[in-house]
């Protein structure tokens, strides 16, 4: 986590979302982890930890709980919903999973924004924006959940006992030795205050509104990205590319993954795009929806992309051989390509603009990680086919290495 606070102070690339959720290694005021569970071992030593059985009489009952952790949540929960309240009834009339995003966001870049603002980064956090940030943790995973069940299911009816029973039937909310999230009367309490708080009496600081909503957007980009990148996966071993396994290890792995998504509904790719409602401006939204439909439609054009990847599918070093057509298969997974591409520049564009809301630098690099933008499973097979590493030269370069070459991909 210090690489990116030094990486922003530095002029190295960097972003804030991977920040957001990076921050492994810091301690707070009270001297815990602010992740109590991915936390270094030496960032926990020292650390009070008594794991007991979870005595709440739902799902988490019996289950470990964290109990030094919960005690600290629980002293500074007052404070937490105090701020939720504040800052979700300052939203206004959004629809109430996306104002629910933001909250959540909001108590998730608190830290993060102060590490980027104090004078001395490595200075311990305030307790209480730790604690809304680890009351905030599960609740951004179930709320993804919730969202990412929309995608590929229907709707769910946006109030707090639709969120609380969704959140029961998957058991979202549990951990292997983590705080567990507090008492059914907080969690039944958190939840009403996330989707019906209203307007406070004095505005909330306009900075972190705008924060809130474009680290909102990029979350919806890339879950958006994850479901396409699933539907692609999906078109692509199932007929849109014809592979031929080189030994059995290869014959297992496809075998394999095609046999898990069989299990699975099929994934619209019109549908898996579902979250990029309200993701950005309208123009970006259509933007990347535009892209998805290009890419679904199979009608992909000749390109550079498509000639380096014929040529890297005619060396045969991958572990998979292609039956077929070799130039249809690889303007199948230019395509492909394209798409990440305009999902990691959309993604790109939101960062800058976070930078600029926040009067810091926009000219260094964006590191596109997991949290921005995960590789993804379509894109492994290229690496697969190809027996190249896919890699990102700049933010919205591509290119194909291996030990004898590197070929960059328009």
């Amino acid at each position: 986590m210090y690489r990116l606070l030094d990486a922003a102070r530095s002029g190295a690339p960097w972003s804030l979302c991977a920040l957001v959720f990076g921050l492994d290694d810091v301690l707070d005021a009270e001297g815990r982890p602010l992740h109590e569970r991915r936390a270094p071992s030496l960032t926990k030593h020292g650390v009070p930890m008594e794991l007991v059985a979870c005595p709440y009489h739902d799902e988490r009952r019996g289950r470990p709980m964290n109990a030094s952790a919960l005690e600290q949540l629980l002293r500074h929960f007052p404070a937490a919903a105090a701020r939720v309240a504040g800052f979700r009834g300052m939203l206004g009339p959004l629809p109430r999973w996306e104002a629910m995003l933001r909250a959540l966001l909001d108590l998730l870049a608190a830290p993060s924004l102060a590490l980027l603002f104090q004078a001395d980064s490595r200075a311990p956090l305030p307790a209480p924006i730790a604690a809304g940030y680890k009351l905030a943790a599960g609740y951004y995973s179930a709320l993804l959940a919730v969202l990412e069940h929309e995608a590929r299911a229907a709707p769910l009816e946006p109030t707090a006992s639709s969120f609380l029973a969704f959140v029961r039937e998957h058991r979202l909310l549990l951990g292997p030795s983590e705080a567990c999230a507090g008492p059914t009367e907080h969690l039944t309490a958190l939840t009403r205050i996330l989707l019906d708080a209203t307007p406070p009496p004095a505005p909330v600081e306009a900075r972190r509104a705008g924060v809130a909503e474009l680290l909102a957007a990029q979350a919806r980009i890339a879950l958006s990205w994850r479901l396409v990148d699933e539907a692609a996966e999906a078109a692509l071993l199932d007929g849109a590319v014809e592979l031929l396994p080189k030994n059995h290890v290869m014959a297992d792995r496809l075998g394999d993954r095609r046999a898990e998504l069989a299990r699975r509904p099929p994934l619209v790719p019109a549908r898996a795009a579902g979250p990029l409602l309200a993701a950005a401006s309208a123009t970006e939204t259509n933007a990347l929806a535009g892209a998805v439909d290009r890419w679904a439609s199979g009608a992909a054009q000749p390109s550079e992309s498509t000639a380096a990847l014929v040529a890297l599918l005619e060396l045969g070093e991958g572990g998979y051989a292609i039956g077929g057509d070799r130039r249809l298969a690889a303007a199948r997974l230019a395509a492909l390509v394209a798409l990440y591409r305009s999902f990691a520049g959309a993604q790109c564009r939101l960062e800058r603009a976070l930078r600029a809301h926040l009067s810091l630098p926009v000219e260094a690099g964006v590191e596109l990680g997991a949290p921005l933008l995960p590789k993804g499973r379509g894109l492994a097979w290229l690496e697969a086919l190809t027996g190249h590493h896919l890699v990102r030269p700049s933010e919205l370069e591509v290119a194909l290495h291996s030990h004898k070459r590197t070929i960059r991909l328009a």
